[in-house]
């Protein structure tokens, strides 16, 4: 399990103070071949994210954040200034909440106004303490079959676990390919020609 708090650019469920981080949360488990990962933000946006769309003009999704106001915003210049939303409501607020507290355990302080001294923590737990370590990895094998041959909802094509997209992604592009969005790379361009 790895937690990070970053920067105040979150309000708490029901708030619209930069309090939280987007405070990721990350779970990885052995499972034969590729394990299984959980990775996810407990932002409704994440800060890259919200730079990319004012970078491209594109709106953010809705009840994502907010602004200066407190006003519900989907534009990315708004909600920098203002204030990102938890995902999941109150219980996105309960875990963003929950990896701050970890920040602090890590040694962070309560609030970061800035991205430095983030609160970096990692539990790793042997399995080998709750029943043999292959025993839990062909259980997790088995409940991961079980998800993906599992009948998809209506307009669904396939029912998928978490971290599939991404592992089918790297297996797609390999290590060294990266993708950028052509507006962003015409601004590094030109970013780089006034540098």
């Amino acid at each position: 399990m790895h937690t990070a708090n970053t920067a105040a650019r979150v309000a708490p469920f029901g708030g619209a103070d930069r309090i939280l981080g987007t405070n990721p949360i990350a779970f990885a488990f052995p499972c034969g071949g590729e394990p299984v990962v959980l990775d996810i933000g407990t932002s409704g946006v994440t800060w890259g994210e919200a730079l990319l769309r004012q970078a491209t003009g594109r709106p953010l999704d809705s009840g994502t954040a907010v602004d200066s106001e407190g006003r519900e915003t989907t534009d990315p210049a708004a909600a920098i200034a203002g204030a990102f939303l938890t995902w999941g409501g109150a219980r996105g607020s309960s875990l963003a909440f929950a990896a701050q507290l970890f920040g602090i355990l890590a040694g962070s302080d309560p609030v970061l106004r800035e991205a430095r001294n983030s609160g970096f923590f990692f539990l790793a737990l042997n399995p080998e303490l709750l029943m043999p370590a292959e025993a839990f990895e062909a259980r997790v094998a088995s409940l991961r079959e079980i998800v993906r041959r599992s009948r998809p909802a209506e307009g669904q094509v396939e029912v998928r676990m978490p971290g599939d997209r991404s592992q089918q992604a790297r297996r797609d592009h390999g290590d060294d390919d990266v993708l950028v969005d052509p507006a962003v790379h015409r601004r590094l361009l030109e970013l780089a020609r006034a540098a």
